[in-house]
């Protein structure tokens, strides 16, 4: 009698490492946000190059440059925590100020992280307008990167972690994206003569579900008193 129990005792603990789950592993290529996203503020080219970039034109200060929805409103529930992780590859700045900016909008508010040029010495979290900036002297001289990457956790807080180079910063922001709302990644330009251009957005999501542990646990423990009985 004790091999079902062993067994099954065996799958829950295993089940019970599993508490994060990738609902979402989806790369935008340059072609198909020129296809699909919205231009709000500036013209969008794709390069000849192989493979293509999107290019974007000047415009205004806080231009939101490009915005496009990865998640549906209603899709999440507000008892789960979500990680949301946004990577840009092959970017390049076509001027020597370039301080951009890749974020989430909840249809209120937009919060993201900014990989800045090194004339500034820094890198900043984004929240609407504003630019904090980050602590860690690592976060510092990195000028344009190719690839970089924003994490945002949304939970009861929202929790930004940029990642430039090999530095990483975390904040928790000023501002909590609601779960609830449609979410759109956006890209936000700081200044009205910056331009910039990248071949790829990369977006994973993670649902992680704390309450399972409790299930489960209380779920070995009705089976222990069960085998124990029989």
């Amino acid at each position: 009698m004790r091999r079902p129990f062993y067994f099954i005792l065996l799958l829950l603990l295993s089940m019970l490492a599993c508490q994060a789950a990738i609902i979402m592993d989806q790369t935008y290529t340059a072609t198909f946000l020129k296809n699909n996203a919205i231009f709000p503020t500036r013209t969008a080219t794709l390069t000849g190059t192989n493979p293509a970039k999107i290019e974007f034109g000047t415009g205004s200060t806080f231009d939101t440059m490009m915005r496009y929805q990865i998640v549906s409103a209603g899709a999440f529930s507000n008892s789960i925590e979500y990680l949301i992780k946004l990577t840009v590859t092959g970017y390049e700045a076509l001027l020597s100020d370039s301080d951009f900016t890749i974020a989430l909008f909840d249809g209120t508010n937009v919060v993201g992280f900014c990989n800045s040029d090194d004339a500034n010495n820094q890198n900043y979290f984004f929240e609407n307008t504003t630019y904090i900036p980050t602590t860690n002297p690592a976060m510092a001289n990195f000028p344009s990167i190719s690839t970089f990457q924003a994490h945002l956790l949304l939970g009861t807080t929202t929790t930004v972690t940029g990642i430039a180079g090999t530095a990483t910063e975390t904040r928790v922001s000023g501002l909590t994206l609601d779960r609830s709302s449609a979410l759109s990644i956006v890209l936000v330009a700081n200044d009205s003569g910056e331009r910039y251009r990248f071949e790829s957005i990369h977006v994973q999501i993670e649902a992680s579900v704390p309450e399972f542990s409790t299930f489960y646990l209380l779920s070995l423990a009705s089976i222990f008193l069960y085998f124990k009985k029989r």
